[in-house]
């Protein structure tokens, strides 16, 4: 009977403890860099993640984590790697790109949904 009950107990903690072991969210993120048409060579990039194309609330900030990721005009990166990426996979996000400190916008627009 002893058993019966340790082995439900061990059944019943390994079910609670099955959420902590989660898996992390990763997204990996490639793309060539212009800046005023022309290729830039070297530098840093850093990515920003939003619930909303103006304003709203920063969902992702990879801060200085890809510092020195652009190697002539090419960058790969892996947002979620150095801090937690956590997006709900039926949302819609937006997303702002910075470049040596200069913020980047494609056709007038601020930030690119995705």
């Amino acid at each position: 009977m002893t058993r019966k009950i340790t082995l439900a107990l061990f059944v019943f903690v390994l079910l609670i403890s099955t959420p902590a072991f989660a898996l992390k969210q990763l997204m990996s993120l490639q793309g060539k860099i212009t800046l005023n048409g022309a290729l830039v060579n070297n530098g840093n990039i850093s990515i920003t993640i939003w619930d909303s194309p103006t304003g709203g609330t920063l969902i992702y900030n990879s801060s200085n984590y890809f510092n020195y990721s652009i190697q002539n005009g090419f960058f790969e990166v892996m947002l979620g790697s150095e801090q937690d990426l956590t997006l709900n996979l039926s949302g819609t996000y937006y997303m702002d790109f910075q470049v040596n400190d200069v913020d980047l916008d494609k056709g007038g627009t601020e930030r690119l949904q995705f």
